[in-house]
């Protein structure tokens, strides 16, 4: 599923069940998807209670049952961090490759997302492109980290 989907149903049904999207501040959609990764943690700690054998009657009683909530939980987390973002005017989808690739770029990996197999070499920490064949930084008058950052 593309992200651009689940904008376009979660809005819609946000506004049709719960209210307007301009009706919670940025603050509240960010604490709702605070309060729902805080969920994704307490799931994953009963699945550490269920490896350790130390998990409760409530808790799940099976593997495959705890990591089928903390799918749920992430899901949860991800809608919540979905609406933020459209109550930002952010797009996911765009952000999302951006710090992927910028992180790509600061470990030295090769994996990219996106159309950017050809790009020119950039600074791994401003993300400024640097003339073909320069070496990292080197663009900026010295080696070492980049003083924009």
């Amino acid at each position: 599923m593309k992200l651009s989907v689940l904008r376009d149903a979660n809005v819609k049904r946000c506004e049709e069940v719960f209210h307007k999207l301009n009706h919670w501040t940025p603050t509240d959609w960010a604490c709702a998807m605070a309060g729902e990764a805080g969920e994704v943690c307490n799931a994953v700690k009963k699945l550490r209670r269920l490896a350790d054998g130390t998990n409760t009657a409530k808790d799940p009683q099976s593997e495959a049952e705890a990591i089928k909530q903390i799918g749920y939980e992430l899901a949860d987390t991800i809608i919540y961090a979905d609406l933020l973002a459209a109550r930002l005017g952010i797009d996911l989808s765009e952000y999302i490759e951006a710090k992927f690739n910028q992180v790509s770029r600061r470990m030295n990996s090769t994996v990219r997302l996106g159309a950017v197999a050809d790009e020119p070499g950039v600074c791994s920490l401003c993300g400024k492109p640097m003339p073909p064949g320069e070496e990292m930084f080197k663009f900026h008058g010295y080696s070492g980290p980049c003083p924009t950052a």
